[in-house]
């Protein structure tokens, strides 16, 4: 068994509708027992012989182990598709993300950009209908994404998508027109910041929600004028290793973790 064949062996069993943290070799082999499994993993090109070689499952999972093992001490600790954390358990390391994607169509996403950002507006607009928010979306974007209104209330709202495949610290980059954000000071207008994360087995959309007034200082610090268009400034996001959300630039950062996933309390003015 080859160090590739295992690790697609373990990206196999950690792939699924509710995949585990962590398996152990026994763990990774019994998920593979199943007949779909097999004609499956024969699909990743998987050498019939080692499929054979699964009758033994004791074998087969010590077998997956060395093979592990070689990949996790052949690779330093970012570099790595399966981790271990602990002896006799693996989990996926931060490589993990792309080459999942690459195996399983299910988890390709899109890099057109026009998809991508109604990717991120429809998660708004699921987050908003939630909570009771009656969302629309304008025939022309001027700086606008959404409305919303509830109870005689009305919001509006920025929406900016992006995408990464690690598991690990990564940024995030958004770019933002200037003008159009000037537009919209001095109204209830929100940002909303999509982080789409390939995370384990499945994307996970997680959501940044700041007002309007508060971006134009976060510009100023840590936006990066465009060097081809002036009215565009880039920003990046990024989690580090404790889980924040920082935006970052110019040599500074500020924690925005506090503005996670705040739909609620913070939209009623």
């Amino acid at each position: 068994m080859t160090n590739e064949e295992a690790l697609t062996i373990a990206l196999f069993a950690f792939h699924g509708e509710e995949p585990p943290e962590r398996l152990t070799s026994a763990q990774i082999i019994e998920a593979t027992s199943s007949p779909d499994a097999r004609r499956q993993l024969a699909r990743l090109q998987i050498r019939a012989e080692v499929l054979d070689s699964f009758a033994d499952e004791h074998l087969a999972a010590a077998r997956v182990g060395q093979a592990l093992s070689r990949h996790v001490n052949a690779h330093p600790p970012s570099q790595r598709t399966i981790d271990r954390p602990a002896a006799g358990q693996w989990r996926l390391g931060p490589k993990a993300g792309a080459q999942l994607a690459g195996l399983f169509p299910d988890l390709r996403h899109t890099n057109n950009t026009t998809m991508r950002g109604l990717v991120g507006e429809f998660a708004v607009m699921s987050e908003l209908f939630a909570r009771e928010w009656n969302v629309s979306k304008p025939v022309v974007d001027d700086g606008v994404d959404l409305i919303a209104t509830r109870r005689g209330q009305v919001r509006t709202f920025q929406v900016k998508t992006a995408t990464r495949s690690g598991l690990q610290a990564q940024s995030f980059s958004f770019s933002i027109r200037g003008a159009a954000h000037d537009l919209y000071t001095g109204i209830a207008h929100y940002y909303v910041f999509v982080l789409r994360e390939l995370v384990g087995a499945g994307w996970r959309n997680s959501f940044l929600v700041l007002p309007s007034n508060e971006i134009g200082p976060l510009l100023n610090r840590f936006g990066r004028t465009s060097s081809s268009n002036s009215e565009q400034v880039s920003m990046s996001i990024s989690r580090d290793a404790k889980g924040r959300y920082l935006i970052e630039g110019n040599g500074g950062s500020s924690d925005v973790t506090h503005k996670l996933n705040r739909f609620g309390p913070d939209l009623d003015l």
